[in-house]
């Protein structure tokens, strides 16, 4: 059994360090990315600290398939803005767009094929920083 002094150090301990825990600034995301699937084709979206005062994002989509078919992301804002891009047939190069603007971050998104479904949708967090 232990004694009344070492249950007292114990507690103290436990103490302190929810203390100095609690006290210590929350780490925030300075960028967010996340992609989405639709077999090989593909949306992405990222948030990000801009260098300048304020926050940028951009979104890319990409067709990887050569199979007849288009592509497109379709993109919610933290603002309520909303808005697809779109990528054709095995396009060589990807979609991309920038947005700039704090409520511009993207909040949701998800890619479809053309015909043929689309995958689930993806949430962000807001770039702090």
């Amino acid at each position: 059994m232990r004694s009344t002094r070492a249950k007292f150090g114990t507690l103290t301990l436990l103490t302190l360090s929810t203390m100095l825990l609690s006290s210590l600034p929350a780490t925030a995301a300075e960028n967010v990315e996340k992609t989405a699937y639709h077999g090989w084709d593909l949306a992405s979206a990222h948030n990000h600290q801009a260098f300048e005062p304020g926050h940028e994002s951009w979104v890319a989509v990409c067709d990887k398939e050569p199979d007849n078919s288009y592509v497109y992301g379709h993109f919610t804002t933290y603002d309520g803005e909303t808005f697809s891009l779109r990528n054709d047939y095995f396009s060589a190069n990807c979609t991309k767009r920038g947005l700039r603007g704090s409520g511009k971050q993207i909040r949701s998104f998800y890619v479809c094929e053309d015909g043929d479904g689309c995958s689930p949708t993806y949430y962000l967090d807001r770039a702090t920083g």
